[in-house]
């Protein structure tokens, strides 16, 4: 290759790259696996349009039963039953990066939701069980996102306009899954990460190419492709053909010695459109279903059930040939016997008379019996399939005879489920590198604050905010492994289960925690939970940015230290406004602490705030201010306990002091009684005194 390749020169090269990375067997088992899947399966291959064909045929029935298709949608469903589970892991573990990534981790997310990739994950799944392979190409798209061109009087207004008011967007990142059809790949690469260049060759329309590269392009004679679902019937006239297109074909270049930064060139077969040497790296990630050991590319698992798929067609097709003939077999008739013909016909009742001197009887010769195991035969043919595509009991929904346990249930789902573990690792290695693509993409065009929303799994909606430049670039992403895998509701409900009868749910406290059981266990009626709590954190991060932006307010820092001052004064014994100082007013838009607010969300995440190095980098005024709104946080918490103390220490004194009055009363009761008993005692002795002398004085009478 030249050092500098002039326009024409580029056309060729661009040709002469994407007939070398043509690969006509690969495109030919596409279209026939892909025609199999739509049951057009009475098909042949046209070596010399490489089309597939239907089969010329004079007329007979053709019976096509489609079990390939059933068992793709079975081995569908099961891929896309899970959501893959991911997160962005920080370069370091500086709690500020660490808040970064968790930034990231939750805007990916909602750039998930945003972009629709449960439905791109269906179709990339669906392209590798028909097609065996296909490419995720992750780009900047610069004309998507809002509107952001200025108004008049806006700083770079005249700017724009000069420019030609040209639309202004904030662009997107976007996904676009690729049809294999149109992939041209470097045929040297064994492995994803040896792929040196991609050609993409596609239609476009020619008003397209005009208003995406300026240029104006002759379209071609006849743009004839074969969509994926396109089938030929033997004549040209079904080969899709549009005068006003254009093949564009793309050529992206890996970083190398020669183009450091990448390269992009794009062209028509006939024209020049763009060339970019700081393109970056290549935007295809490749994604497949079976391995091929020493290639970049993969085979489908339908393509080994093509024969048998034939085999049950032609055999059912025996069946209602030979059912049609035995009602309407034909005639024996002798010569001599004076049948008129047109008494020989297929009605069930009617007369005919013969020359019975003839000799010989009219009569149907007899059909061809059905071949016995012919049944036996279906079902072998449909066994092989079943055993070759994994679709088996359980996977149809019917449950194996002597199985009536969960756990016994559970262990064959997952050792149906492991046959898929490869797939599923190709998946995820991919998306691994799809979302590491992502994040290069964020931190190079995300440049300013971003707001999206994320609708969680209990249908609480959170407000994110992102700004890709705060990402280092050193940023991984971490793929749960085996989180694509499906998995049972029920088992996942019943290890839940398990978990909290074993007291493994619990809160920071050690209490049991039932927001976050049900949360797990996928009730959407736990919402109303979970929705406080997320209002508190969002409302706490907010607070912790209204700090580190009054930090950069001038007015506000003055009125900290005038604050600061008034405060020292105090302490130190003086009349504030002795010296000329007047009370501080309140800070401007400095948060407030309210009763109504979860305390303890809040100290968490503004002690994130004060364990950054954001918070070191404050002047010690605001430093001082963040302390006393945490203090403030902390005071209110305190109150319900300080009030439950204050209210048993008053209920304790209550009743001690109705134990003393008890006491009291006690003992003066107590004391009256004895009173009593010596009153009577003195009575008795009264008594008996008397009762002594009167005795005496009856003895001297």
């Amino acid at each position: 290759m030249e050092n500098k390749l002039t326009e024409s020169e580029w056309i060729s090269k661009v040709d002469e790259m994407l007939k070398t990375g043509e690969d006509n067997s690969t495109r030919k088992q596409i279209l026939i696996n892909l025609n199999y899947y739509l049951s057009n399966q009475w098909i042949g291959w046209d070596g010399a349009s490489r089309t597939v064909r239907a089969l010329p045929h004079d007329g007979q029935e053709r019976i096509t039963h489609n079990v390939i298709q059933p068992r793709v949608m079975t081995k569908l469903a099961k891929q896309t039953k899970n959501r893959i589970k991911y997160d962005v892991t920080p370069d370091t573990a500086d709690q500020t990066r660490i808040e970064i990534a968790k930034a990231a981790t939750k805007f990916i997310h909602a750039w998930w939701d945003t972009e629709d990739m449960d439905l791109k994950t269906r179709d990339i799944f669906l392209n590798g069980n028909v097609k065996s392979y296909c490419a995720a190409k992750v780009f900047f798209d610069s004309e998507s996102g809002d509107d952001i061109r200025p108004s008049e009087g806006d700083p770079g207004y005249e700017e724009w306009k000069e420019a030609g008011e040209n639309p202004l967007n904030t662009g997107e990142i976007k996904l676009r899954v690729c049809d294999p059809l149109t992939l041209y790949i470097d045929p040297s690469a064994t492995t994803d990460d040896e792929i040196r260049w991609i050609v993409e060759e596609k239609p476009r329309d020619i008003d397209y190419v005009n208003d995406k590269y300026g240029k104006e392009v002759t379209a071609d004679e006849t743009v004839t492709y074969a969509p994926s679902f396109d089938i030929s019937g033997g004549s040209n006239d079904t080969t899709r053909k549009n005068k006003n297109m254009v093949m564009v074909r793309e050529l992206w270049m890996n970083p190398c010695k020669k183009y450091p930064k990448g390269l992009k060139v794009t062209t028509t077969r006939t024209e020049f459109l763009d060339i970019d040497e700081n393109a970056g790296d290549s935007p295809y990630i490749l994604f497949g279903d079976i391995p091929i050991p020493g290639s970049v590319k993969y085979k489908a698992f339908i393509e080994s059930m093509l024969p048998i798929q034939r085999g049950l067609n032609i055999a059912l097709t025996m069946f209602s040939t030979n059912m049609k003939k035995m009602g309407a077999t034909k005639w024996s008739v002798p010569l001599g016997s004076g049948v008129d013909e047109e008494d020989l016909n297929d009605e069930i009742s009617g007369i005919i008379y013969y020359n019975a001197a003839s000799g010989g009887e009219v009569k149907r010769i007899p059909g061809a019996d059905v071949p016995n195991g012919f049944d036996r035969i279906i079902e072998y043919y449909n066994r092989l399939i079943d055993d070759m595509s994994g679709a088996r009991e359980i996977a149809t929904g019917s449950l194996p005879a002597g199985l009536d346990t969960a756990s016994g249930l559970q262990l064959m789902v997952e050792q149906e489920n492991e046959k898929m573990a490869v797939n599923s690792q190709n998946y995820e290695r991919g998306m691994k590198k799809v979302l590491k693509r992502v994040l290069r993409l964020m931190k190079k065009h995300y440049t300013e604050e971003r707001m999206s929303r994320i609708l969680g799994p209990d249908n609480e909606i959170e407000l994110v905010s992102f700004m890709g430049s705060d990402l280092s670039g050193e940023e991984d992403i971490n793929i749960v492994q085996g989180s694509s895998l499906p998995e049972m509701k029920s088992a996942q409900q019943d290890r839940i289960m398990t978990l909290w009868n074993a007291g493994a749910i619990v809160t920071k406290e050690g209490a049991p925690d039932p927001s976050t059981f049900l949360k797990m266990m996928g009730l959407g009626d736990s919402t109303e939970l979970f929705e406080q709590n997320q209002l508190d954190e969002n409302k706490s991060k907010m607070e912790n940015k209204t700090f580190l932006k009054m930090a950069e307010d001038e007015q506000v820092q003055m009125m900290l230290q005038a604050q600061q001052k008034f405060m020292q004064a105090q302490q130190e014994g003086f009349d504030p406004s002795q010296m000329g100082m007047q009370p501080p007013p309140p800070i401007p838009g400095a948060p407030i602490v309210r009763d109504f607010y979860d305390h303890e969300i809040h100290i968490y995440n503004h002690n994130i705030l004060r364990k950054s190095s954001d918070y070191e980098g404050l002047p010690p005024a605001m430093q001082q201010l963040i302390d006393a709104h945490v203090a403030e946080h902390e005071a209110a918490l305190q109150e319900p306990i300080i009030a439950q103390q204050q209210a048993e220490a008053e209920a304790q004194q209550a009743e001690q002091e109705s134990k003393s009055n008890e006491a009291s009363a006690q003992h003066d009761r107590a004391l009256e009684l004895k009173s009593m008993d010596n009153q009577s005692k003195v009575q008795s002795e009264q008594i008996k005194s008397q009762t002594a002398l009167q005795a005496a004085g009856m003895r001297q009478m």
